[in-house]
């Protein structure tokens, strides 16, 4: 409750500096990302919207102010920063490249992206420390030390990394500085990846301000941080298929230069789309079709088996994998309906547990 008084402080505070008339369109942001996270954090803990009355709308428009100044003050930093990495111009209008600190953007890019983000997260990893854990990490810890029968409804690959660092905490005395190690590792590797996303925009020409407000979506909107705290796999398994697309992205520019596909870049993408399945075994019917369609293109364009084949190599690792895991160690399949829940998961809950209501 303190950081929200402390936010509200802050917040008049710097609110007299901001020049309504010249920040309308950030104030109206500010705003709506006031509303939804209050409404998302409603829907969450109460499975409803606030009722009509005032101690209700009172407490939820509470909530909307204290997001809204938490979303100022983090803009009134990326502002700063911006101003302090415009490259300077003297007054023939010819850029001073001796402008240290107007190179900066520039020069470390990612840099600044991965630590913005990371900024960002870590409130939520410290505030949840080791993490935020429920049946979806307690289950696989228990499979790895025997609990439990191995399945691979939760990835085996998942399994025995999170078990892995529940068992290394274990041997050094303390199992939760096990798991926030794995942790901070695949948030590390996350940060990396978004920060990636934030370079790609900057590198092919947007305005700086959207790059901005891409950056700030993933430092600053909740539902990143909410990832960033939680040991279940669906954290990094999201991270790992963002890696995969911004690959193909990449795959994409090239041939739209006419260029052969990049062999670091087809490699990069065979890496991304194995990673991304043994994290997320339902990243495997999202990733196929994309890069069997990638396949036809490069045969069709390059007609390079080689290229078509180290495109594959992912996929064809992980099908060699899975099928040494259910048929030689014995781990128990999981349903084939699984592929079902990328298009139908939400639907069939609601239809499961709220057919009477719908």
């Amino acid at each position: 409750m303190w950081v929200s008084y402390f936010l509200i402080y802050m917040g008049i505070t710097k609110l007299n500096e901001v020049r309504l008339k010249e920040h309308k369109g950030v104030l109206i942001i500010s705003g709506l990302f006031g509303l939804l996270n209050a409404s998302g954090m409603y829907l969450y803990r109460r499975d409803a919207l606030p009722k009509l009355t005032v101690i209700q709308l009172a407490l939820f428009f509470a909530y909307a102010v204290v997001y809204a100044i938490a979303f100022l003050l983090v803009w009134k930093v990326f502002e700063y920063c911006a101003s302090r990495m415009r490259v300077g111009v003297s007054a023939s209008g010819v850029t001073d490249t001796g402008d240290l600190a107007g190179n900066i953007w520039d020069r470390h890019t990612f840099l600044i992206c991965f630590l913005a983000i990371m900024a960002g997260w870590a409130i939520w990893i410290i505030s949840y420390y080791p993490a935020s854990m429920e049946w979806d990490v307690y289950d696989p810890i228990r499979q790895y030390i025997g609990q439990t029968t191995p399945t691979d409804h939760h990835p085996w690959f998942y399994v025995c990394v999170v078990g892995a660092a529940y068992s290394f905490g274990e041997k050094i005395g303390d199992k939760n500085v096990g798991i926030f190690i794995y942790m901070i590792i695949r948030d590390l590797i996350m940060a990396a990846i978004y920060a990636r996303c934030v370079v790609m925009l900057h590198r092919h020409g947007l305005k700086k301000r959207i790059v901005l407000l891409v950056l700030a979506f993933y430092s600053i909107t909740p539902v990143w941080g909410a990832y960033a705290k939680h040991a279940f796999k669906d954290a990094i398994g999201a991270a790992l298929f963002c890696w995969f697309i911004e690959a193909i992205v990449l795959l994409v520019l090239d041939k739209m230069k006419h260029e052969q596909a990049s062999v670091g870049i087809c490699a990069e993408i065979a890496i991304a789309s194995l990673l991304a399945c043994l994290f997320r075994h339902n990243n495997f019917y999202a990733i196929c079709p994309v890069l069997i369609l990638a396949v036809i293109i490069i045969l069709k364009k390059e007609k390079s088996i080689k290229t078509a084949v180290l495109l594959l190599s992912g996929l064809i690792l992980f099908s060699g994998y899975h099928y040494y895991i259910i048929n030689i160690e014995g781990i128990t399949p999981t349903s084939m309906g699984e592929a079902l829940a990328i298009p139908l998961q939400q639907t069939a809950r609601t239809v499961k547990y709220d057919s009477d209501s719908t």
